[in-house]
């Protein structure tokens, strides 16, 4: 019994052993090393930044922006944590924070007297508004009186009004438009009741709200600043002002149940509210400034309506459809390059094939890459080019197509191959009989391929040697001569004997110059698609895969019919991320060709019409264009999460 004891508990020990222990030194010793690789990089990075003067600011640049927005998390929280049992001192907190936002705002911009360089003069501004609006939260927070609430208000919001207009420096005194204040006024307050409404809150609240904002657009967005005097300045604030502090003296205090609803939903506000807010300045405020300017002639200031819309369909530059119906008849239609390569025609063709190339091309990737030996490494590779920003990518597919006077060698890769090739065709010497013994063990390796593959595997898997053979057969065949003419690649023979040089000019030639710009993009977006279908063909069940495997299915018929199912959800976000990039493709066509040689798209259309050719109203327009071709397909993806979630 002691010795099934003993045996018993030997056995449940750990095994140990020099293998074991040679296992552990073995990770301790890598874990070490990557340590101090690590602490080596972060030292290296600290020293490189105290001695480079542009690293260093950019080092800082990144901390301060961290900590501030960390820091504004962390305190919006700690604020609503006061909601529920210290709601005075949450209120006069939170109105001084708007107050600090405005004063940084006004001041930060050099909109006031007395701001400029310094610390002291930089927060003047901050301060200032931030100890009077907080004195407004305190007040309102102090009182439960409506009327006493409402002088507060109005009392408070006037003095802030009237000190804004005071402080404006001269240089921005609004030349008031009487027009624009009315109308900007009235639509914005219409919209605010209509709001309140839809909130099922009092119209009245959400009119005050909105006529305020309106009156401030139209003060100053449609005024011309400079042209006017202290009293319209204050005249374009106090108004405001007025409206805001009786909107503020109509509410109440809330109570306990009230404050604990408060703070529930505060959470979702601090989380979501940034991101928002961001979107709203950004993204939808320049868009419906950019549609209005749409609507406006060159300079922006006469009134075209839709002129802008249809010169983009009439103008040659922006839509040529001179010959359309030769690309029914074309080769190059029947191998699926576009001909129509000006513009809107141009963007869909980008569409079409960047996104089938590299969606195709990412999962063909992840297929056969999955569980095999150097998958990380592979895939890192592919990855690669995603790390490389358009401008840097089209500089380098740049250089590689370069192409050079054939009197001097070639630069670029592609160029320098083809040039090579030539040689090699129409030589005779050692190198040209080696690469003509290499040909042939290729062909022959690719015709016992064919006939393993026949014999064993089926007709699905002879596929690929089969289309190789052709395509090496062919190769073949010009470069030995065996009909027609000698030769490949960038040298020719002629009848009369003479050899000339032949290079490609990949980015010139039309309509194939397109195809080479999108496989730039192909190049980079493959990365993408990689590795989204790859971690979605790792989270399939892999007992959906043994059953079918149980069952008799093949490798293939797996992947056809239980993992690509799995994944057509990611496959259609992967579809719809990559449209909406390629329709807004400017960087490559910018670097490239900036548009000649039939290589227009809308973005650099756009850029050209409003920077370069100062066309407000056009450029605006095509920028319209993009927003409204890229809007269904981001509806449609927005629809499917929801019906998935």
């Amino acid at each position: 019994m002691q010795t099934l004891e003993r045996s018993e508990s030997t056995s449940d020990e750990p095994a140990s052993g020099p293998g074991r222990g040679g296992l552990g030194r073995d990770r301790t010793t890598k874990q070490n090393l990557l340590t101090g690789l690590g602490v080596l990089a972060v030292l290296g990075l600290i020293f490189w930044a105290f001695f480079e003067p542009k690293i260093r600011s950019t080092f800082v640049t990144v901390v301060i922006a961290v900590l501030f927005s960390g820091g504004i998390w962390v305190g919006a929280n700690l604020l609503f944590d006061q909601v529920r049992d210290n709601y005075k001192r949450f209120s006069t907190i939170a109105f001084a924070a708007i107050g600090a936002f405005v004063g940084i705002v006004l001041h930060g911009n050099l909109l006031t007297v007395g701001s400029g360089a310094g610390f002291i003069p930089w927060v003047i501004g901050p301060l200032a508004g931030g100890f009077s609006f907080g004195a407004i939260g305190l007040g309102l927070a102090l009182s439960d009186d409506p009327r006493r609430r409402l002088a507060i208000g109005l009392g408070g919001s006037a003095v802030i009004g009237l000190v804004i207009g005071l402080v404006i420096r001269e240089a921005f005194h609004p030349g008031l438009d009487p027009v624009a204040i009315v109308i900007y006024t009235l639509v914005l307050a219409g919209i605010g009741a209509g709001l309140s409404v839809l909130l099922k809150r009092p119209p009245l609240q959400g009119l005050l709200i909105g006529a305020a904002i309106g009156w401030l657009v139209g003060a100053w967005g449609g005024a011309d600043l400079g042209d006017g005097t202290i009293a319209t300045s204050v005249i374009a604030t106090l108004p405001a002002a007025l409206l805001i502090g009786a909107r503020l003296g109509m509410s109440k205090n809330p109570d306990y149940a009230e404050r604990l609803a408060l703070d529930a939903k505060s959470r979702a506000v601090i989380f979501v509210g940034p991101a928002l807010f961001f979107i709203f300045v950004l993204l939808v405020i320049p868009a419906i400034r950019t549609a209005y300017l749409s609507l406006l002639g060159r300079d922006s200031e006469l009134w075209v309506g839709l002129d802008n819309y249809t010169s983009v369909f009439t103008d040659r530059d922006s839509l040529d459809l001179d010959n359309w119906t030769w690309m029914f008849t074309s080769f190059p239609f029947l191998i699926g390059v576009a001909v129509l390569a000006i513009a809107l025609i141009n963007n869909m063709w980008w569409v079409v094939v960047v996104t089938f190339g590299s969606t195709a091309m990412g999962l063909a990737i992840a297929v056969f890459a999955d569980q095999r030996r150097g998958e990380r490494v592979a895939k890192s590779i592919v990855f690669m080019p995603m790390a490389i920003s358009l401008v840097g990518a089209s500089i380098i597919w740049r250089f590689v197509y370069a192409a050079r006077d054939t009197s001097t060698e070639q630069t670029g890769v592609l160029n320098a191959l083809w040039v090579g090739l030539g040689r090699l065709s129409t030589g005779s010497g050692l190198p040209t009989l080696i690469a003509t013994a290499i040909l042939i063990l290729v062909l022959i390796g690719l015709f016992i391929m064919l006939a393993y593959n026949l014999t064993r595997h089926g007709l699905g898997r002879a596929v690929v040697p089969g289309v190789m053979i052709l395509l090496v057969g062919w190769f073949f065949i010009r470069f030995v001569g065996l009909f027609g003419t000698v030769g490949v690649g960038g040298f020719r023979v002629a009848e009369d004997g003479a050899v000339s040089a032949q290079t490609v000019n990949f980015v010139q030639e039309t309509p194939y110059n397109n195809f080479w710009l999108m496989i730039i993009m192909i190049w980079i977006q493959t990365g993408f698609a990689m590795v989204i279908l790859s971690a979605a063909m790792k989270a399939v069940p892999t007992e959906y895969i043994e059953a079918a495997k149980i069952d008799g299915a093949t490798d293939a018929q797996v992947f056809w019919r239980v993992t690509l199912p799995q994944i057509a959800t990611t496959i259609g976000v992967v579809v719809t991320t990559t449209i909406v990039g390629v329709m807004k493709v400017f960087d490559i066509v910018k670097v490239t060709t900036n548009g000649q040689f039939g290589s227009q798209v809308l973005a650099n259309n756009m850029f050209q019409e409003a920077f370069s050719f100062n066309d407000t109203g056009k450029g605006a327009a095509l920028a319209i264009l993009i927003f409204l071709s890229v809007l269904p397909i981001m509806y449609s993806n927005i629809r499917r999460m929801q019906r998935e979630g």
